[in-house]
């Protein structure tokens, strides 16, 4: 059995200029603080069903407060965002084949149903020097304002 934690955090102040020719109505600033924060853990059989796995599971906490002012241009955007997500996974491996399965469920207070990302692997190794996969996942990314509304 293995656990890990981790948090993180970035408090970003800025100063911009959004215009051309020095237009003095286009400076404008920024505040982007983002925390992070999860754990995870991994436990390893011996056999589950029909071959030796790992299982991995875990959950994760984001946070992110971005406040973009441009005052002369009367552009003020506040955004606070809260994502949720839990995520579990199981490996069956032996030196020739593996299998995975797994999903991540992300809840984002933006969005009004929880966002189900699953993926599964196959991989084959005939020999030491050669490998076959077989893979389909998909991913979640979070919409954020600053994403398309400033640039």
């Amino acid at each position: 059995n293995r656990y890990s934690v981790f948090a993180s955090t970035q408090n970003t102040r800025r100063t911009s200029y959004y215009g051309s020719e020095m237009d003095p109505d286009a400076y404008g600033r920024t505040h982007d603080l983002v925390v992070v924060a999860g754990g995870q853990y991994i436990h390893s059989f011996d056999r589950l069903w029909f071959m030796p796995s790992e299982l991995t599971a875990g959950v994760e906490y984001n946070y992110n407060y971005l406040n973009d002012v441009t005052l002369g241009y009367n552009h003020d955007v506040t955004q606070k965002v809260n994502i949720f997500s839990g995520y579990l996974q199981n490996e069956w491996r032996t030196d020739r084949w593996g299998f995975l399965v797994g999903a991540r469920v992300d809840k984002h207070s933006l969005i009004s149903h929880p966002i189900v990302s699953p993926r599964a692997n196959v991989r084959f190794n005939p020999s030491s020097n050669l490998n076959f996969r077989l893979s389909y996942s998909t991913g979640f990314r979070s919409p954020q304002a600053y994403d398309e509304d400033f640039h």
